[in-house]
């Protein structure tokens, strides 16, 4: 399945999709990589100093790239569905169990802190209704 690479800004209230519009079958994976290690592309114009992430697309988000950052010196993809569980189970009043572990990702990974991930809740939540409307068809 083909997926669509784009870029990302999380530092608005919600999270701005820049554009990118690389595809898998074309290096689209390795673009963004290089784009935001480098800052070599127009779409960041704007967004200096910004939060800027990649995102895959196979509609919806599937994954999520922080690129390297000084104090960081690789980029990390993560499952936009394990992102998504983590801001749902951080959303509980009780947290089961079996969620738990989910939290403990978050909170031991300090890319993907619960307020770094809020521009992306709108996002992240069309996963799990996407999901929960599959099991119920």
């Amino acid at each position: 399945m083909s997926s669509t690479y784009d870029l990302i800004c999380l530092s608005h209230p919600e999270a701005v999709n820049l554009g990118g519009d690389w595809h898998s079958g074309r290096g689209g994976r390795e673009i963004v990589e290089a784009r935001l290690r480098d800052h070599a592309t127009e779409l960041l114009v704007g967004h200096t100093g910004h939060d800027v992430i990649g995102g895959r697309y196979s509609y919806p988000l599937i994954e999520v790239y922080d690129p390297p950052k000084p104090d960081r010196l690789t980029g990390e993809w993560v499952s936009a569905i394990w992102l998504a569980l983590a801001l749902a189970a951080h959303d509980l009043p009780d947290i089961p169990p079996e969620m738990r572990s989910v939290l403990w990702y978050i909170d031991a990974h300090e890319r993907w802190q619960i307020e770094r991930l809020a521009p992306l809740r709108l996002e992240l939540g069309r996963i799990l209704t996407g999901a929960i409307e599959a099991t119920t068809d």
